[in-house]
Order: structure tokens, then sequence, then C-alpha cells
């Protein structure tokens, strides 16, 4: 799980890092005893809410977009969230321009073994 779940934020902060041309990029992790979430948050170009529909789909990239690409990264993400059992999203940055990507999974607890 964790190898998928370092995947997933290796393409959350590419994108940032692709779309903030300047500004800030911001990654926060909230855990408890349930689940975890994880964000980044761009300052970047943002995303339409029509396009925010099918940001997760395949081979979907944004009419803004003028960077190289093929529109599979967060498609993958998706996936890859799914297969760990958990939620992907994304919205806008309630503070200024850009978005917030979020996936929060759930926390299993391992069992200490006795001595």
């Amino acid at each position: 799980a964790g190898v998928q779940f370092e995947q997933i934020i290796s393409i959350f902060l590419e994108n940032a890092y692709k779309y903030t041309n300047k500004g800030e990029i911001i990654v926060n992790v909230k855990i408890n005893d349930n689940s975890m979430k994880c964000s980044v948050t761009d300052t970047g170009i943002g995303i339409s809410n029509r396009h925010k529909n099918k940001i997760f789909d395949r081979f979907t990239r944004s009419k803004k977009n003028k960077k190289s690409g093929l529109g599979i990264g967060l498609y993958i993400a998706k996936e890859l969230t799914i297969k760990l059992n958990g939620n992907i999203k994304v919205k806008d940055n309630p503070k200024q321009k850009g978005s917030v990507f979020i996936i929060e999974l759930p926390v299993y607890k391992k069992i200490p073994k006795s001595i």
C-alpha cells in the first residue's frame, strides 16, 4: 500500500508543479484512528467546474492545458485509490485560484506481536 500511496502523491505533486507558474504548493496530511487524509493544494491555473467531473477519466486533459502529457496520471491515481479502498476528489483552492486534490485512505493498525 505504501508504494501506491507514493505514486498517488507523486502524481498530485507533478500536476501541481506543472500547472503552478508562481505561488505555492502545500501538502497536508491528517491521520486519525480510522483514516489518513492527504491533500495537495496549489495556486495554479485551476480547473473549471465542468471539467472537474471528467478530470479522473483516462486521457482527459484540460483545454487550458498547454503542457505535455497524456492525461492519464489522475486516472492512475483514481484507480490506485480505489484499489486501496479510498476516496479521491478535486475541489477549488478556497483561498485563491488553483486546485486541491484529496485522497482519503483507511488506516489498518497492525496488532503488535506478544513477546
